[in-house]
């Protein structure tokens, strides 16, 4: 019974959650929906009990996203990875290296307001809503105004540039449309993480980040050639079809 009293001592409520680490719940719920948080101990259908790690991670997300800018979808990489993949202690520190660097050095944390970019671009609040409900862009707020890194205006571009090109509303097409693309490129940062941590984990951080910020130029060709590729495939097998279907209506 004293174990029991012990381990209930070390475990708490969501208020309690929401009283240590200034999340609300809301946020909360949400973080555990998209897998950042464990989930807690539940003892009956409405009393859920929440521990250290929760805590922790909480402080974690809140710090990446506040001082270093870091979407969600790359601080649960960042989580979920020292975690869930057995890292040896050089690895783990190669990957400390590596993330302050990478966002020293490569992260574009200047923002331009909210107001300013629906008054440059033909794009409207519900557009960015949606956009920033999928992780394609990245809402901030400041003072009770919204920024939009600098970084996301080349996104809201391409997708301006889609609705030019008929990929519009009027189609059927929105912003949630964009998420299979943001689906894509997180399974592709997963492995290249994984793959570069797993490589690189006899060099020192500013070695290896030297080498990522060289290769990931490269890296993005391959793929963009990569998808052009299917794409030609994909018609040569269209055209051929149309030629044999032509075929057999002459004969």
């Amino acid at each position: 019974m004293k174990s029991q009293s012990k381990d209930k001592n070390s475990l708490f409520r969501i208020k309690d959650l929401i009283e240590k680490t200034g999340v609300s719940r809301e946020t909360i719920h949400f973080y555990l929906a998209e897998g950042l948080l464990p989930e807690p101990q539940k003892t009956s259908k409405n009393m859920s009990w929440y521990s250290d790690e929760h805590i922790k991670r909480l402080n974690i997300i809140r710090e990446l996203q506040e001082k270093q800018f870091l979407p969600l979808k790359a601080i649960k990489v960042i989580l979920n990875n020292a975690n869930d993949h057995n890292f040896t202690d050089e690895q783990k520190t190669l990957i400390a290296d590596i993330k302050v660097k990478l966002i020293n050095e490569n992260m574009q944390n200047e923002q331009t307001k909210l107001s300013d970019v629906l008054k440059k671009y033909d794009i409207s609040d519900l557009e960015i809503d949606e956009m920033n409900k999928i992780n394609y862009i990245d809402l901030k707020i400041k003072s009770g105004k919204k920024f939009i890194r600098n970084q996301d205006l080349e996104l809201i571009e391409a997708w301006i540039k889609l609705k030019e090109m008929g990929i519009n509303q009027d189609r059927g097409f929105s912003p949630e449309n964009l998420e299979i693309f943001c689906d894509i490129a997180e399974i592709i940062f997963n492995q290249e993480f994984k793959l570069f941590t797993e490589k690189l984990s006899g060099l020192n951080g500013i070695e290896a980040t030297e080498i990522i910020n060289k290769t990931i130029p490269v890296i993005n060709n391959i793929i963009s050639n990569l998808h052009q590729k299917k794409i030609n495939e994909f018609i040569d097998n269209f055209n051929i079809q149309i030629k044999d279907q032509k075929n057999k209506d002459n004969k």
